[in-house]
């Protein structure tokens, strides 16, 4: 397996979730097996070791689907949240995490509704028992990520269900929305997909917590910090614009929502 971090090449899994990646725990990220590419977006697993009184704030602007998180804590299910999760991280410690996609959902029997800003603990000592020992394996990193994703990866191909037309659904319509930022409207995609929508509705809301619309709105707002934050443009407007927003005023409007900050001191911060 060969590792790849968010700092690498054109071929890495890179999210734009993560808000402030040069001042938080740095996040390795792995391309996921072919078969399972329908259920999984990729593996991330973040390590850190600070010293002591010492911490840092990780800030995420999660996607629109569920992660599976392993800690020396437990397991746990998380849900998609309608504003910016943060966590504080200190002293040493590490995560094992899939971002699964929307058809992953209904696969593993939930309801991604139901886990919107909450998380659900899973009764799986076995599998932590195992991410745990992998990560607590001597030498480099690249060997202890490798053995967890190897675990990972088997117990998410035991218990994922068949693939349901309603997630390829999901899946399709995200992919959509995020790779094309000219898409801004729910009828747009409808017509793509060639759906009512009254059926996108149902399979987006089912398989991501989201509405179609919050889809597009959460694609636009992660766009647009992104850019910020690598200082892709000192013109607002015209970031708002390149991203799908009507005008600077919207954007700023989902910002203080989800970020509750402007976009202008976001920038600053960043």
């Amino acid at each position: 397996m060969n590792g790849r971090d968010s700092s690498g090449g054109s071929s890495t899994p890179r999210s734009k979730g993560h808000l402030n990646p040069g001042e938080s725990a740095p996040i390795s990220r792995y391309p996921v097996e072919p078969d399972l590419a329908s259920y999984v977006r990729h593996f991330w697993i973040p390590e850190w070791e600070l010293p002591e009184g010492a911490s840092v704030t990780a800030r995420v602007l999660g996607y629109p689907t569920l992660n599976l998180v392993v800690d020396p804590t437990g397991v746990l299910v998380t849900g998609p949240t309608r504003r910016e999760s943060q966590r504080v991280l200190s002293g040493r410690g590490w995560a094992v995490g899939v971002l699964l996609q929307p058809a992953a959902t209904p696969a593993l029997g939930y309801d991604a509704e139901q886990l919107v800003d909450s998380g659900r603990p899973l009764d799986e000592p076995e599998l932590q028992g195992s991410v745990v020992a992998a990560m607590d394996r001597p030498g480099e990193r690249e060997g202890r990520h490798a053995a967890a994703v190897a675990v990972m990866t088997a117990w998410l191909r035991d218990r994922l269900g068949p693939v349901t037309d309603q997630g390829l659904l999901a899946n399709r319509a995200v992919e959509l929305v995020e790779g094309d930022p000219t898409l801004t409207r729910v009828s747009e995609l409808t017509e793509r997909l060639h759906v009512s929508g009254r059926t996108l509705q149902r399979a987006v809301r089912r398989c991501t917590g989201f509405t179609p619309a919050e889809v597009v709105r959460r694609r636009r707002l992660q766009e647009a910090a992104d850019r910020l934050r690598r200082g892709e443009s000192d013109d607002l407007s015209t970031v708002a614009q390149e991203v799908g927003y009507a005008d600077h005023a919207h954007m700023t409007r989902d910002f203080r929502t989800a970020l509750e900050e402007p976009p202008s001191q976001f920038r600053r911060h960043r």
